[in-house]
């Protein structure tokens, strides 16, 4: 009997021992094809442990998600067709850092999309894991953030500097060569600071957009009390014909599907001269160059109403015979084609607002306006609406509220919120107070004439 109990008491052993180091092998093989589960993520801010769980995980990165059939299908719907997960109506957004790539799949070994430039947000539309799938054009890009924060305040999620005024950004040698390739007897100029390459043979033309360029800058300044940091450093590529402009247009898939008479990306502002006015290629350079001057004075991550806003702010003023940008004012852009009337840019725009107000009575709230994200701001239909919005509200709120709107704008600059809530809080005003000031004000601009069949014929 003692013998047997001995055995027993033996045995017992064994068999614990053997079961505790099968099961450790088993979480160890687990773990380490899941480096990256919450609980290695939480032992890794641990002190006693903390810095094995790095190792652990620097150890075994994490592979490549395989692609979800099921998922794939249901991220062919477009995100509006789809309950939204935060609040009804919300679009989350994805904060994206300094050269982080898109991927075609949520797979580390597939086809990189882009590659994209400092603080970029962009409109999420499905998560697996560490992978966010965004809307990139008409397509979903995935990109890989395993540490990006939810719920910390963007971009501060992403373990990056907050938002503020950085360099411009040189042209990428392979996307300035891929324009250059597209012109026809390339001319190499100067516009201001930034060098110009062209095909557009009409000297007028071309010598006509240096006229405001050199005080641009000056005149930024002045206006939004802000000075843009560095220097410009960006180049500007005029093509003659639309259909070349369209085709280097095409390598920016962002720009899918939007229609646009000029763009700036990777350091190359491109625009194109064909069957437009002077006027209309003149404002469309100058929209695209205080883009740049919004990065250089403020910051990358702006939402779409303030940069657009204030790029139409200034590319819709008068020109004054010295050649000074006159921001506050309402660029001459009517023509006459015998009995008709003809307008464009900021004219149009305003014709546009207030015939939205004779026949309703009422114009967007301006909160919906600040709160839109990019898919919505440039939503199809919409979009001309959208930013006449934004550049007349940008007139307005340095018109009546300048100070307030300079310290929101330096705040923002300075690394603060650029959402609503913060603008409201630097006005002092309710929303509804706003939108009362706003009518008001639009209703008071001096109406164009009788007749005016309104052109939007521009839209970047």
């Amino acid at each position: 009997m003692g013998s047997r109990r001995q055995f027993w008491k033996r045995d017992w052993l064994f068999w614990t021992v053997a079961g505790l180091l099968v099961g450790l092998a088993s979480g160890v093989a687990w773990l380490s094809r899941n480096p990256h589960t919450l609980w290695v993520d939480r032992a890794a801010t641990w002190p006693a442990i903390g810095s094995l769980a790095q190792q652990f995980r620097a150890r075994y990165p994490q592979p490549p998600v395989a692609p979800d059939r099921r998922q794939e299908a249901e991220s062919a719907t477009e995100p509006g067709d789809r309950t939204p997960e935060a609040e009804f109506g919300a679009r989350p957004s994805v904060w994206i850092s300094s050269s982080t790539p898109l991927y075609a799949t949520p797979r580390l070994d597939s086809e990189i999309l882009a590659t994209l430039e400092p603080v970029t947000r962009l409109v999420q539309r499905e998560r697996r894991q560490d992978w966010y799938g965004v809307a990139w054009g008409d397509e979903t890009a995935w990109v890989y953030l395993p540490d990006y924060s939810e719920t910390a305040d963007p971009p501060l999620g992403m373990g990056v500097e907050p938002p503020g005024p950085v360099p411009d950004l040189a042209p990428e040698p392979e996307r300035l060569a891929e324009a250059r390739r597209l012109l026809v007897d390339e001319a190499v100029t100067r516009v201001g600071a930034y060098h110009l390459y062209t095909d557009v043979v009409d000297a007028t033309m071309v010598s006509s957009l240096s006229i405001a360029v050199p005080s641009l800058e000056v005149v930024y300044h002045e206006r939004t009390g802000l000075r843009p940091i560095d220097q410009p450093r960006a180049a500007i590529v005029l093509f003659e014909s639309r259909l070349s402009y369209e085709r280097f247009k095409a390598k920016e898939r962002s720009l899918a599907g939007r229609p646009s008479s000029g763009h700036v990306g990777r350091g190359v502002v491109a625009l194109y001269r064909q069957g437009r006015e002077q006027s209309e290629v003149h404002s469309t350079l100058l929209h695209e160059l205080v883009h740049l001057l919004n990065r250089r004075a403020i910051g990358p991550a702006l939402p779409p109403w303030l940069d657009e806003g204030l790029a139409e702010d200034f590319s819709g003023a008068a020109v004054s015979d010295a050649g000074r940008l006159q921001p506050g004012t309402l660029a001459p852009t009517l023509s006459r084609d015998q009995d008709r009337w003809r307008a464009t840019g900021s004219q149009a725009a305003l014709i546009g607002l207030q015939r939205q107000l004779a026949a309703h009575g009422s114009l967007p709230a301006i909160r919906d306006v600040v709160g839109f994200d990019e898919e919505e701001f440039h939503a199809s239909g919409e979009r001309a609406q959208h930013y006449a919005l934004a550049g007349f509200l940008i007139r307005y709120l340095f018109a009546e509220h300048g100070d307030a709107f300079r310290g929101f704008l330096a705040s923002v600059a300075d690394g603060g919120s650029a959402r609503a809530e913060a603008l409201l809080q630097w006005l002092g005003q309710s929303w509804s107070d706003l939108d009362t000031g706003f009518t008001t004000w639009i209703e008071g601009w001096p109406s164009p004439l009788e007749g005016v069949v309104a052109i939007e014929s521009r839209a970047e």
